[in-house]
């Protein structure tokens, strides 16, 4: 029988979790399949209490922001192996900073922020490394948004709408 939870170890963002620390995290996942344009949450919503962060398995996803002037700016595409939701996870309540849609039919892992809490409180040695993965995680993420914002200022653009969380 295959192990259900080996595609973890192929996740970068784990690597430095142990194989034992990787059972456990993949025992408290749920494995959830999207259609094509299944919304996971929308820009200005309220992080709902039964929200976490998802692990892109199969599929595409992509995350993006409203524009002053109308429309949708496309922030960035998930990769297989990547994670979006990670805001939510963390401040539950927290208005999301953009909209997140399945490009395809989708299969995720959700790791619900019950399911985290409960890891963080009766695991000490994954709450540790875990706690190393959201920090590099958050630090992935504030690099691509520098990367967005050069990018858009060498474009010539004359303003660039940054998330509030980002600018104080």
């Amino acid at each position: 029988m295959a192990d259900p939870t080996a595609w973890l170890r192929h996740v970068s963002l784990l690597s430095t979790l142990s194989d034992t620390q990787l059972d456990i995290l993949g025992r408290t996942l749920v494995q959830q399949t999207h259609p094509p344009g299944h919304t996971f949450f929308r820009q200005g919503q309220r992080a709902a209490s039964d929200t976490g962060l998802y692990f892109l398995k199969e599929g595409s996803v992509t995350i993006s922001v409203k524009k002053p002037a109308g429309g949708f700016a496309l922030i960035r595409n998930v990769a297989e192996g990547e994670v979006f939701g990670l805001i939510g996870l963390i401040d539950p309540g927290k208005a999301r900073t953009a909209t997140v849609v399945a490009g395809s039919e989708v299969t995720v892992a959700h790791l619900t922020r019950q399911a985290f809490l409960t890891l963080f409180h009766s695991h000490h040695d994954l709450s540790t490394a875990f706690q190393m993965v959201l920090a590099q995680q958050l630090v992935a993420d504030l690099n691509k948004t520098d990367e967005a914002l050069r990018a858009a200022l060498r474009g010539g653009q004359d303003f660039v709408m940054l998330p509030s969380e980002l600018v104080g």
